[in-house]
């Protein structure tokens, strides 16, 4: 088709524009929908925060934060308890993390993360983070040492 197809291929605009449209080019998700209902039937199973255990309690916050504040571990690690509100408000907590991985104009933000309180008290964020934290003894801690408390489980 081409009389000097080497010269055509090996011209640099053409050679560097169809790899920047291939890693610009989103591709459906085909996996599988996420059944949670197990993980629901094992809250509800487990009974009222005050009366689980606070390893049953730890694990149940953590995955409640994952998920209703979409939040990472790193997230987890990083809640500054001095700067974040857990008792004021009875139908919410305001979460401020610091120093997430996200960045904005290159410096790292201050991310404050509100989660609101859920009908089924059994699977609510509000109260097990309530619960959970009138269990802990009354101490200031660093924000890097509240992984280790909250969900010594992770490792980053």
């Amino acid at each position: 088709m081409f009389e000097d197809r080497e010269a055509i291929l090996s011209f640099w605009p053409l050679k560097t524009f169809f790899p920047a449209v291939q890693e610009s080019t989103i591709r459906a998700d085909r996996s599988r929908p996420v059944d949670i209902q197990p993980i629901i039937q094992h809250f509800h199973g487990l009974g009222p925060n005050h009366s689980m255990a606070l390893l049953d309690l730890t694990t149940k916050l953590c995955w409640l934060l994952g998920v209703c504040g979409f939040m990472r571990p790193s997230d987890i690690e990083r809640i500054n308890l001095d700067e974040s509100v857990c008792t004021t408000f009875s139908d919410k907590v305001i979460l401020k993390v610091v120093s997430p991985k996200e960045k904005r104009l290159g410096q790292r933000i201050q991310k404050e993360i509100i989660i609101r309180q859920h009908d089924d008290p059994l699977l609510c964020p509000v109260t097990a983070s309530q619960s959970y934290l009138s269990r802990l003894p009354i101490i200031h801690v660093d924000f890097h040492i509240l992984l280790f408390l909250m969900c010594p489980f992770i490792t980053c």
